[in-house]
Parts: structure tokens; C-alpha cells; sequence
């Protein structure tokens, strides 16, 4: 994981320095604990800022990466960021924050992967994907089945079937 703000320099460096075949599969992931702190996923910003960073790590370590999560759990980063405010920037606006954030986060992954397949995918022959989780919801009682299941479709719609 190359993080903009955290140990960039070394990872880099170790990262291209090593001439021994790798024996794993490297998955390059973002790092969305590494989001600058004005605004995080709202800025709409964060997406042209993201394909800088993804073109970036590509280049950098496209030669050795052959299959590339852009976004990791996207539901768990918009909640955690701006409903709990637990993760960077740690804003708690439940209200738009979320939406605003799974927006960029959908933008920023849709601008990389047209980045990997126009300028890596031909010489690479790398995969671009996008990792997310399912809010699982049961209802409580049985008269809680239909909402249970709106939040189910909607945890499920909210990114999935976007892409």
C-alpha cells in the first residue's frame, strides 16, 4: 500500500528496488486513511486528485501489479468518515456527507480505471476492480421485513449497481 502522506518515499523505494520474482500476487489498493483533511471524499476535487494518485502508483508499479482494487469497502469509509466521523477527515454530516462521499468515491474510481485502460492496459495487461461490502440487515421483528430489505437494496444499489 503507497500511502501520499506516510512512508511514500520508502515504499516507492523498496517496492521497485526488489529484482527477486514475486511468489504472491500484489493487489494494489487506495488508501483511504490517507485522505487530506479538507473535506476528504466531499470535495469534488478528491476524484481528479485520486486519478493523479492512481496514475501514479500504475506507473510506478504497474510492471509487477497485475489486478488493482481502487476503492476498498466504499460503504465502510462513507460511514465510518461522515456518519461516525471516525476515519479521516472525521466530519460528522450524516445528512450529505455520505452521499457526496460515495459519489467522488465512484467518480475517483471511474477515473482511474479509464486511466489504467487507456494508457497501462495495453502494455500491463492488469485488471482494475473495486472492493466493496454488503450491509447485511435482518429484521427484528417480522413487521421490520420490508424495511430490512430497503436497507438491503439500498446498501446493496448504493454502489454495485453503479458499476
Amino acid at each position: 500500500m503507497v500511502c501520499p502522506q506516510r512512508y511514500f518515499q520508502t515504499a516507492t523505494t523498496y517496492g521497485s528496488s526488489r529484482s527477486e520474482r514475486i511468489t504472491i500476487t500484489s493487489m494494489g489498493v487506495d488508501e483511504h486513511l490517507g485522505v487530506p483533511a479538507a473535506r476528504g471524499w466531499t470535495n469534488p476535487l478528491i476524484a481528479d486528485y485520486f486519478a493523479d494518485y492512481a496514475n501514479y502508483v500504475f506507473s510506478l508499479f504497474g510492471d509487477r501489479v497485475k489486478t488493482w482494487i481502487t476503492i476498498n469497502e466504499a460503504i465502510s469509509v462513507c460511514d465510518f468518515a461522515y456518519n461516525s466521523g471516525i476515519i479521516a477527515p472525521g466530519i460528522q454530516e450524516p445528512i450529505y456527507g455520505t452521499y457526496l462521499c460515495n459519489k467522488h468515491i465512484l467518480i475517483a474510481h471511474a477515473k482511474a480505471y479509464r486511466i489504467y485502460e487507456k494508457y497501462y492496459r495495453p502494455s500491463q495487461h492488469g485488471k482494475v476492480s473495486f472492493a466493496n461490502n454488503l450491509l447485511w440487515i435482518e429484521p427484528l421483528t417480522p413487521a421490520d421485513e420490508e424495511l430490512a430489505e430497503l436497507g438491503l437494496q439500498h446498501s446493496v444499489s448504493l454502489n454495485d449497481h453503479v458499476i
